[in-house]
C-alpha cells in the first residue's frame, strides 16, 4: 500500500538544491529583464514611428482641406462665368433674332 508522504516528515532541501534553484531563478530572472530592456527599446521605436506618422497625417489632412476650399472657389468661379456666359449668350441671341425680324419686314 502507497501512503502519501507528509511533506512534514520529508527531508528538508539540500542546500545544493536550493543553491540551484536560486541560480535558476537568477538566470531566468536575468533573461527576463534583458527580454524586458528590448521589448522597451522597440516600444519607443514604434511610439516615436507613430507620432511621425501622425504628424504627417495631419499635415496631410490640412493639405487636403485646403485643396477642398480651393476646388469649391473656383466651381463657384466656374458657375458664375458660366452663368454670365449664358445670359451673354442669350443676349447675343436675342440680338440676332431682332435683326433678321428687322431685315424680314
Amino acid at each position: 500500500m502507497n501512503e502519501a508522504k507528509d511533506p512534514r516528515t520529508e527531508p528538508p532541501a539540500t542546500t545544493s538544491t536550493q543553491q540551484s534553484c536560486q541560480s535558476d531563478i537568477h538566470s531566468v530572472l536575468r533573461e527576463m529583464s534583458a527580454a524586458l530592456a528590448e521589448l522597451k527599446v522597440e516600444q519607443r521605436h514604434t511610439t516615436t514611428a507613430v507620432s511621425s506618422l501622425e504628424s504627417r497625417l495631419r499635415a496631410s489632412e490640412s493639405q487636403i482641406e485646403e485643396l477642398r476650399k480651393k476646388v469649391e472657389e473656383e466651381r463657384q468661379k466656374n458657375q458664375e462665368e458660366l452663368k454670365n456666359l449664358k445670359i451673354s449668350f442669350d443676349k447675343q441671341v436675342e440680338n440676332l433674332k431682332k435683326e433678321n425680324q428687322g431685315k424680314k419686314y
